[in-house]
């Protein structure tokens, strides 16, 4: 499922996920606030959004100066369903990871816009994708690489 991406945007909630890490990051963590205008933020109402343009830069610098290329990683796993409002209780109340990874992928444009995510299935092998879309024509351009938490090019035909 795929939303305009010219008006990209994610749930403030879950960048807020990024600057509980922040600020217990010490010396280094708080100028990277400071600097970025972050370190008076206020706690957000869920369905407040930012563009995601500015969140992936910000996890991006976050990641490097908290010198945690797998920031990603930590951040989902000390997170609750409830982190991602009502969808994340939608999803974590699903019987089978299938069955809640098909939630997810048809209603991620309730956490974010921009973006696309699939579930697909070879035989008994289930693929989840997420991609980021080009700004301007809407094709899957980047993909956030499981493996190595870097961005990756796709080709688009």
């Amino acid at each position: 499922m795929t939303q305009e991406a010219s008006a990209a945007t994610i749930r403030l909630p879950i960048f807020l996920l990024i600057l509980d890490v922040l600020n217990s990051g010490g010396e280094q963590a708080r100028k990277f606030l400071k600097r970025n205008g972050l370190n008076v933020f206020r706690k957000a109402d869920f369905y407040d959004v930012m563009p995601l343009a500015r969140y992936i830069a910000l996890f991006e610098e976050a990641a490097l100066v908290l010198n945690e290329p797998s920031l990603g990683v930590k951040l989902g796993r000390g997170i609750s369903p409830a982190s991602l409002g009502p969808l994340g209780l939608v999803v974590a109340g699903q019987p089978t990871l299938r069955s809640a990874l098909k939630v997810l992928t048809s209603r991620i444009t309730a956490l974010q816009s921009g973006t696309m995510a699939r579930l697909s299935e070879v035989g008994d092998l289930a693929i989840f994708d997420y991609c980021l879309l080009n700004q301007k024509s809407g094709h899957a351009v980047r993909m956030l690489n499981s493996r190595s938490y870097q961005p990756a090019l796709l080709s688009v035909r």
